[in-house]
């Protein structure tokens, strides 16, 4: 959802990031895209700022992404 947003440039270095299988997913569904709900793009840019603004100082943090996943599908 964010990818098509950024700079061709940056969002081509955040898919060569992700493993093989990652990458063909992430350009399938880039692909498969349609509209977005300008609601949905608001939550997650503040969603992003609060967890930058979080962060402070630290550059990375680790995501246990089958967690998160869990988490999201339980919902």
């Amino acid at each position: 959802m964010i990818l098509p947003h950024l700079d061709p440039a940056l969002a081509a270095r955040v898919v060569a990031s992700l493993p093989r299988d990652a990458q063909t997913f992430v350009a399938r569904r880039i692909a498969g895209m349609d509209k977005i709900d300008p609601e949905v793009l608001r939550s997650a840019e503040d969603t992003l700022r609060e967890k930058i603004r979080l962060q402070g100082t630290i550059v990375t943090q680790e995501i246990d992404g089958k967690a998160a996943l869990a988490e999201i599908l339980s919902t």
